[in-house]
């Protein structure tokens, strides 16, 4: 959803509702509590910060050389 949101801003919005249906079914269903959920969430968040801080965003138009 994070890289959706950044390439293909149309679809962010529709997969933001697919992580939130997923996250509200795996705790309905018993397969996670809601700390998991919150803490998956700050953990990819917190992965994509960093790659960005260590390897330097990359605009659209591709890699710099």
């Amino acid at each position: 959803s994070i890289f959706l949101g950044e390439r293909y801003p149309r679809l962010a919005a529709l997969s933001w509702m697919f992580v939130f249906i997923t996250g509200i079914t795996t705790i309905y269903f018993g397969w996670h509590f809601l700390l998991d959920d919150i803490g998956s969430l700050v953990l990819a968040l917190t992965a994509v910060k960093a790659s960005n801080l260590l390897v330097g965003k990359v605009g659209s138009d591709g890699p710099e050389n």
